[in-house]
């Protein structure tokens, strides 16, 4: 049955857990099985670094078009070859840094341009090397932050890195107990959750960071049996966990949905192969996995609705746009694929408030003066279109 699985596309929909479904996509191509780095840039997902089934770390990097379901070779991570390390995208660049290389832990921190194809080192992380840290963007901003270090033992700091001034600025540490390897953070709206990971023992306490503001929460209990190194992301105002390994030892394929608004779980369509510390990158409203123990095997999440109102919705992806910051106080930059379109920007009541004409693959709009709130940015093209949910503040 698992060569059947490897081979054949398909689409798994689980009626115990109805919601989402799953399919199974083109293989990634490296040579890495488990714990790399995934982001999203411009519509494409990008995964790199990480080991092999033998423990041998690698550099490699590859690019992922959800449009063609096929993946390109990108220049090498500049750095060591590693595992465990940790990433995320600002715009039109990513970035990679800490690891573990299965003798030395890391703290150096490297800038991915992916309209150059080029690697540049940047200011070293905050706080001593680390492996399996938490990392996720917000606002033009990164932060790196939690995991094992040889020096510290289990951490609890969080570091804040400004691209434009490169510099690292220590915010509120974690407020729960020490810990490794927690699933991959997600953001909605100017929250970051996180939470599960593995102190002294395996974990499912779940917290809320509230950006701006540097302040912490504990929210309800993620609703799985305790584990480390699951898979987390968010989409259409929802946040998902699941898969890691539990203290049962197996590599678990379950998924639980969070309501933030509720602050409750409810279970969904498991993925069909169990993994853990599988690199994850969001486009529109699908989510893709990557490899996680099992091979190379790779696989997009849908879920059931992202409408927004009958008729509209905040998510579409007949072209793919990446929209930031968002939230956003003035400036909001839109980059696109397309050379020739329009943008127009909707109100929460859906009201147009604005629109121009897309001269470029970047167009900056000046929001500075708009109300605080919920807006959605379309993108209008002989392609398709495309349409972001921003909030304004």
């Amino acid at each position: 049955m698992k060569n059947v699985c490897v081979i054949l596309l398909f689409v798994f929909s689980l009626p115990a857990f109805p919601q989402g479904t799953w399919m199974q996509k083109s293989n990634y191509p490296g040579q890495v099985i488990m714990t790399g780095v995934g982001f999203t840039i411009a519509g494409k997902g990008y995964i790199g670094t990480g080991q092999d089934g033998a423990s041998n770390n690698y550099s490699e990097f590859y690019q992922y078009d959800p449009v063609s379901d096929n993946w390109t070779v990108k220049a090498n991570f500049a750095g060591p070859p590693r595992r465990f390390a940790a990433g995320f995208s600002i715009g039109a660049n990513g970035y990679i840094g800490t690891g573990f290389n299965g003798s030395v832990y890391y703290n150096d921190f490297w800038e991915y341009n992916s309209l150059a194809d080029s690697w540049t080192q940047k200011a070293n992380v905050g706080g001593p090397p680390r492996a399996t840290a938490l990392a996720f963007s917000y606002n033009g901003r990164g932060y790196i932050g939690t995991g094992a270090s040889v020096i510290s033992g289990l951490m609890q700091d969080l570091w804040q890195y400004n691209p434009v001034t490169n510099v690292w600025v220590q915010k509120a540490n974690f407020p729960g107990t020490a810990r490794m390897d927690m699933e991959r953070p997600f953001m909605i709206g100017s929250k970051l959750y996180c939470g599960t990971g593995l102190s002294s023992s395996y974990c499912n306490d779940f917290w809320e960071y509230d950006v701006p503001n540097d302040t912490w929460t504990q929210k309800a209990n993620f609703a799985g049996s305790p584990r480390f190194g699951g898979t987390g992301f968010a989409i259409c105002n929802y946040g998902y966990i699941g898969f890691g390994q539990t203290n049962t030892g197996t590599m678990n394929p379950d998924m639980w949905k969070y309501d933030p608004a509720a602050n409750s779980w409810m279970q969904v369509a498991s993925i069909p192969v169990g993994r853990i510390d599988a690199p994850v990158f969001v486009i529109g409203n699908k989510a893709y996995i990557g490899p996680g123990g099992s091979g190379n095997d790779f696989w997009e999440y849908t879920p059931d609705s992202c409408d927004t109102k009958p008729g509209f919705r905040e998510f579409s992806e007949e072209i793919f746009i990446s929209v930031y910051p968002n939230p956003v106080k003035e400036i909001v930059t839109v980059l696109s694929q397309i050379k020739k379109g329009e943008i127009i920007i909707y109100n929460h009541a859906l009201e147009k408030i604005y629109s121009a004409k897309v001269t470029g693959t970047k167009t900056e709009i000046d929001l500075g003066k708009a109300p605080n709130g919920i807006y959605f940015i379309k993108v209008i093209s002989d392609e398709g279109t495309a349409t972001r949910k921003i909030i304004k503040e």
